[in-house]
């Protein structure tokens, strides 16, 4: 097994520094963004289904439902673009895959699209607060129309958007209905509920409250702030430019971010136990890590590698350089909680070759990027990877990196980036 490279790299002054809001069309995630307020409650998963192609130039998406059915129905894995497309489609992190895809026959039906049709999705929210947005060359007409036979009408519009409600109301719109669940309806269908929903050329938004709707609906419009007028949302957003496709992201909400600021403690220990485990610690030359005001998580390809990266976003150059500094030894010496085994051994699974950790100013904001590589996958050892074998490519399949990532973060697994001070765990020792 190869050793893996550590890479510290200085302040990088890219072309990035200058970007200006007037940019924001140049980035599939800020277009979302700009739709979204800044209010919005809970994490946001970013998807971009149209960008399968740019990564993986022998992939192809599927015309329609039609196509796809016939070849998944047949399993033609001979049929290379499809299947890759189809293997990098089906290893997202993506709501459309919470429901068996064989539920998206209907999707016309219900609201006018074909599942295909979606070119990027956006789920901002903390049930029951959940936004989603989805964006593709959608026929709008017949949107309407697909609404209109489920009892929808036109309430209102200003411009190009247009407000529609259920027959029970947009008030109601939480009211569940399990007569009227549709698995495939990606605005509360699950559950039969009537989301309002906001229409414009080639989007729709849907929400479970209508409070929330309101809201998104005031960020459309303009009467109130969106996302892309964070800083922070902006400065993560444009930090991954330059690095590859970016196929997904997660944007992690909460200020301060309560998931990092606990001591990286694994929960087995006893009360008898902490204190020995703390002093080690602190023994070992623990440094406080600045605390970041954004953290994100980045699924991105490029030419010849998959990119998992992490994105921490600061105020300041000083803090940046110093969480730059001290990630690589954190990352070094960290031994997964979940898995009771060193962070670079699991990394070597995934055959990660370099990490790299660098510091780019975004506008007035300093981005720290951890990007962790591993060779892109070949057409062949993708389709490779869709048929059951004991001869397992040696390869990292599409987004498992990302993957592996998102699994940590939400297993509370990546204390190497926990914020606690050192003088927080002296505190800790001595009692």
């Amino acid at each position: 097994m190869k050793p893996i490279r550590l890479i510290v790299l200085a302040l990088l002054v890219l072309t990035i520094s200058s970007v200006t809001f007037a940019q924001v069309s140049e980035s599939p995630l800020l277009d979302l963004l700009d739709l979204l307020p800044q209010d919005s409650s809970g994490d946001l998963y970013f998807n971009d289904f149209g960008a399968i192609e740019r990564a993986y130039p022998d992939a192809r998406r599927p015309a329609d439902w039609d196509e796809f059915d016939a070849f998944y129905s047949a399993r033609d894995y001979s049929n290379i673009p499809l299947a890759v497309w189809w293997k990098v489609f089906s290893l997202m992190q993506t709501p459309l895959l919470r429901t068996s895809m064989s539920n998206y026959g209907d999707l016309p039906e219900s609201l006018g699209i074909d599942v295909f049709e979606i070119d990027r999705m956006a789920v901002s929210g903390l049930p029951p607060n959940t936004v989603t947005l989805v964006e593709g060359d959608f026929d709008m007409d017949a949107v309407r129309a697909a609404h209109t036979r489920r009892g929808y009408s036109l309430q209102a519009s200003d411009g190009a958007v247009e407000l529609w409600c259920g027959a029970v109301g947009c008030e109601n719109s939480s009211r569940t209905n399990a007569r009227e669940a549709d698995p495939a309806n990606l605005f509360g269908g699950d559950l039969g509920r009537q989301w309002g929903m906001l229409f414009m050329p080639g989007r729709m938004i849907g929400a479970n409250q209508f409070s929330d709707l309101q809201i998104v609906q005031a960020a459309v419009t303009g009467d109130t702030q969106s996302l892309t007028a964070d800083p922070f949302v902006r400065a993560a957003a444009l930090g991954v430019s330059g690095k590859g496709t970016l196929l997904q992201a997660l944007l992690v909400s909460g200020t301060p971010l309560y998931n990092f600021d606990s001591p990286s403690l694994s929960p087995r220990l006893t009360l008898t136990q902490r204190p020995a485990a703390i002093r080690a610690m602190l023994d070992a030359g623990y440094e406080t890590l600045p605390v970041f005001d954004l953290f994100m998580l980045a699924d991105l390809v490029n030419d010849t590698h998959q990119i998992g990266a992490l994105i921490l976003v600061y105020q300041t150059e000083a803090d940046a350089a110093q969480a730059a500094a001290l990630l690589p030894a954190r990352i070094e010496s960290y031994v997964s909680l979940f898995y009771r085994r060193p962070l670079l051994d699991l990394w070597a699974g995934y055959l990660v070759d370099t990490v790299e950790v660098d510091v780019v100013p975004v506008e007035d904001q300093f981005v720290v990027r951890v990007l962790i590589t591993t060779p892109r996958a070949t057409a062949a050892q993708i389709v490779e990877g869709l048929t059951p074998s004991l001869d397992v490519p040696d390869v990292t399949q599409p987004g498992m990196l990302y993957r592996s990532l998102m699994q940590a973060y939400f297993a509370q697994d990546l204390g190497w980036l926990s914020t606690y001070t050192r003088e927080e765990l002296e505190a800790l020792a001595g009692n």
